[in-house]
């Protein structure tokens, strides 16, 4: 990833050389320098180049582009590795917005958005407040749907939102909703599982 960045930020050094250059092409710089702060678990560094291809893509493209979602998506991911939950949640239900627009062809961009919001809010709380369980609860919920549009691509990510709605319902006391989930995913924590249930 150091070679990425160094790579990265000789082109953006170029780039910012050339006459009347096309902003979209700055923003892919900075995104590409984002990314390998990012990877380097730089996530300060991440966020100052992540914002500054936000400002553009903000600037240059209309409200409904996927780029923008995406870029939203990058910056929400930051402030999420940085535990500042509430700015998470902003730019990642502004990039939620973009990619419902977008269906049916990103349902997994959808679905990925999607859960990352559940994801605030478990983190935010850890299952000791029923508000944010139940906002978890719902999108991971949303989520699962739409990883279940195509179950053979997205085995793994539909084991897991099996399994987080499952303890979700565990956290709020609905052990038997909770059962039907953990099922699916053959969770071990539990003890709940087709082997143990002696189904072969």
């Amino acid at each position: 990833y150091e070679q990425a960045l160094k790579y990265h930020k000789e082109a953006l050094q170029t780039r910012r050389a050339i006459p009347n250059l096309s902003l979209n092409y700055l923003a892919r710089s900075y995104k590409n320098i984002g990314n390998d702060y990012a990877n380097l678990n730089q996530n300060d560094k991440a966020l100052e180049y992540r914002i500054k291809a936000l400002d553009i893509y903000e600037k240059i493209l209309h409200r409904g582009h996927p780029e923008l979602a995406s870029a939203y998506q990058d910056v929400g991911n930051t402030y999420r590795l940085t535990e500042i939950y509430s700015e998470a949640l902003n730019y990642y239900l502004a990039a939620e917005k973009i990619w419902t627009r977008q269906l049916p062809q990103n349902y997994f961009q959808l679905a990925k958005c999607r859960y990352a919001i559940a994801t605030i809010y478990w983190e935010q709380s850890f299952g000791k407040n029923k508000e944010q369980c139940e906002k978890a609860l719902e999108y991971y919920t949303l989520a699962l749907q739409c990883y279940e549009k195509k179950p053979k691509t997205y085995g793994k990510e539909i084991m897991e939102c099996n399994g987080m709605i499952g303890e979700l319902y565990l956290k709020l006391g609905r052990k038997e909703d909770a059962v039907q989930y953990l099922e699916k995913k053959d969770h071990p924590v539990f003890g709940i599982s087709k082997k143990n249930k002696g189904e072969q």
